[in-house]
C-alpha cells in the first residue's frame, strides 16, 4: 500500500499495530526538534518535578517571576522582559482567563530558554502560537508552553479515544 502522508523522520518509537494503527511507546532521546527549535525534556521535566506542578502560575511563584496585568490596549497580549534582576511577565488584562496560562507558560519560556537575548531587550510579540521561520525564539516558547501544560500520556490518552492511535 502506498501512502498518502509525507515520510517525516522523527525519534518517536512506535509499534505498528495495522496499516491504520499503531502504538506510541515513547522518545528515543528526550529532545523535541522541530525546525530547528530544540527542547530538552529532561531539563523541563526537572523544573516540574523541583516545583512539583505544570501549573505555570506556581512554576512563575516558586522561580520568583513577577506576574504583571496591565491594560496593553490589545496591542499586544503578553510580553517578557528582564530588569534588575528581576524575570517579569506582561500579561494584558483584556485576555480572557482561559488564555492567560497559555501566555504565561509561553513568556515562561523565553525567560528560561532566552534570558540572555531579553537582558539587552525585551520580548514583544502580536502572534502567539504561531510557527513563522523568521523568529525561533517565538516558536522555541511555543514547544515550550506545549510541553509543559500537555502532559504526553494525557494528550495520548484523548489521541487514543479519537483517532488511530492504538
Amino acid at each position: 500500500m502506498v501512502s498518502i502522508y509525507p515520510n517525516y523522520p522523527t525519534n518517536d518509537l512506535v509499534e505498528i499495530i495495522s496499516e491504520e494503527k499503531f502504538k506510541f511507546l515513547g522518545r528515543v532521546d528526550n529532545v523535541i526538534n522541530s525546525g530547528g527549535a530544540k527542547i530538552f525534556l529532561e531539563e523541563l521535566e526537572a523544573l516540574v518535578k523541583k516545583v512539583g506542578s505544570r501549573d505555570p502560575y506556581i512554576i512563575c511563584n516558586t522561580l520568583d517571576y513577577k506576574l504583571h496585568y496591565l491594560d496593553l490596549k490589545q496591542r499586544l497580549k503578553a510580553y517578557y522582559f528582564y530588569q534588575s534582576r528581576i524575570n517579569n511577565i506582561i500579561i494584558d488584562e483584556n485576555v480572557i482567563e482561559l488564555f492567560r496560562p497559555i501566555l504565561i507558560a509561553h513568556e515562561l519560556g523565553h525567560g528560561l530558554l532566552h534570558r540572555e537575548i531579553a537582558m539587552m531587550s525585551g520580548f514583544q510579540e502580536l502572534e502567539v502560537l504561531e510557527k513563522r521561520s523568521d523568529k525561533p525564539m517565538e516558536y522555541e516558547a511555543n514547544l515550550f508552553a506545549a510541553e509543559l501544560l500537555l502532559e504526553d500520556e494525557t494528550v495520548l490518552k484523548h489521541l487514543n479515544e479519537y483517532t488511530f492511535f492504538e
